[in-house]
């Protein structure tokens, strides 16, 4: 690798310097020349450069956060811990409206984004969430049905028409059950709370695919779908000895059909509301 030496220069006892380090990931070659639009494209100072692009990232991230909820509250640590997940969230989301936690999964993960789309809601940021609805709904069919996961780098602009969502069989594997489920709280959600139902109507034959395709057992019990991150903490808790045991093929989930009853709920509420007919 390359190595950097950064230079301190003398230092008196007890002073300190500070430095700002910045690592950039681009596609484009290092000897390439700066893109058209960029307003300092003459400078040949890459400090100049990163200098505007992190001001004109601040600046739009003000503009952003200008347009959310604003939070006057008397201790200082909740404001700057709430700021700072509401920059955390906004950062994490592509512009695209892929949402993908910076670790080393590089997918956005349809239950996953759950979490974003409640605290953006909280935060007043219904065109983020509404982004992310339709991340999923293009993925979906760029995938031409639902996936736990999808790949986070796709079109939306691009995707090719949706299936007859009602001719696709019963759903399997890791969206038997849950994932679908959480598809249709997310737009029942962000419909209830911006009073925009415009995706809720248009999708109405991929959310009853949501509702109705999924795998139910006797007495219309739900699976669990293998991929649930509480299973072992679960089997530690009831004392089941084997934290791995294989509940997706051999249990029924009481999570899944809870999940399964409050998506019901708020779609079936949302129809009506609609005008549309019952599930």
């Amino acid at each position: 690798g390359r190595r950097s030496v950064l230079p301190l220069g003398s230092l008196s006892a007890g002073s300190s310097r500070w430095f700002l380090w910045v690592a950039c990931a681009s596609d484009r070659p290092a000897s390439a020349p700066p893109p058209e639009d960029w307003p300092l494209r003459s400078s040949a100072a890459p400090e100049d450069l990163l200098a505007e692009a992190l001001r004109l990232a601040a600046a739009g991230h003000q503009d952003w956060s200008g347009r959310t909820v604003q939070m006057d509250l008397p201790d200082p640590l909740v404001a700057d811990f709430l700021e700072g997940m509401k920059m955390t969230l906004k950062v994490q989301t592509a512009t695209t409206g892929a949402s993908c936690p910076m670790s080393e999964y590089t997918r956005t993960w349809t239950r996953d984004n759950m979490g974003p789309v409640l605290a953006l809601l909280a935060y007043g940021a219904f065109e983020d969430v509404a982004a992310i609805l339709d991340y999923l709904e293009a993925a979906i069919r760029w995938s031409g049905d639902l996936r736990n996961s999808y790949d986070a780098d796709l079109d939306p602009a691009g995707a090719p028409p949706a299936p007859d969502w009602a001719s696709l069989g019963t759903l399997d594997g890791r969206v038997a059950a849950e994932t679908p489920s959480y598809l249709v709280r997310m737009h029942t959600i962000h419909a209830r709370q911006s009073g925009d139902l415009s995706r809720v109507a248009s999708r109405v034959p991929l959310l009853r695919r949501c509702m109705m395709d999924q795998a139910f057992g006797p007495d219309d019990l739900l699976p669990f779908t293998g991929d649930e991150t509480y299973r072992a903490a679960m089997n530690a808790a009831l004392g089941v000895p084997d934290l791995d045991y294989p509940h997706h093929d051999r249990s029924w989930s009481l999570n899944s059909t809870l999940l399964w009853l409050g998506a019901a709920r708020d779609l079936q509420e949302m129809l009506e509301t609609m005008g549309e007919s019952a599930l």
